[in-house]
């Protein structure tokens, strides 16, 4: 080893071992860099996805009562995205009442579509019926509120939704 007769064999290694190191890691941090940056445009993505309520309605039929919900999905963004799953709580006047059920929701909503609607509905139970009929006669405030959660290159992002009616 010509030319390195001067430097001791600790601070060989020590530079053996540095180089190897690097030629480790860096390109474990380009592979850490690129997935950041994949991740950050798949969230500016779905950033600009709105959901928001749009109605609530209550269907009376022989004495039960259903709450419907239509949420309004707006996905603004040049990347479709996929309708993984929706849920939904209500409560009226402060009192919960139940998990909405959303059932037929879109696959895939396109890039740059606006108010797509998925509806929601909960049947009040028995034991809650005199109280909603007493709040929807009061004036009563809804309370609805969920996550619908987007699919998008294999990653998985919630989007919450709050609403007081």
């Amino acid at each position: 080893m010509a030319g390195w007769s001067h430097v001791t064999s600790t601070a060989r290694r020590e530079l053996v071992l540095a180089i190897l190191l690097t030629a480790v890691l860096v390109p474990s941090l380009l592979v850490a860099a690129s997935n950041i940056s994949e991740y950050l445009s798949l969230y500016r993505a779905v950033a600009g996805v709105d959901v928001a309520v749009s109605d609530v309605r209550v269907v009376e039929e022989g004495g039960a009562y259903t709450v419907l919900v239509a949420l309004s999905i707006t996905n603004p963004s040049d990347m479709n995205i996929k309708v993984v799953g929706v849920t939904g709580h209500v409560r009226l006047g402060g009192k919960y009442l139940g998990v909405l059920s959303f059932r037929g929701w879109p696959e895939v909503i396109g890039a740059g579509s606006y108010n797509v609607t998925v509806v929601g509905e909960l049947r009040v139970p028995p034991r809650l019926v005199r109280f909603v009929e007493r709040a929807l006669r009061e004036g009563m405030r809804w309370e609805i509120y969920g996550w619908a959660t987007f699919g998008v290159r294999g990653q998985t992002l919630m989007v919450e939704y709050r609403a007081r009616v």
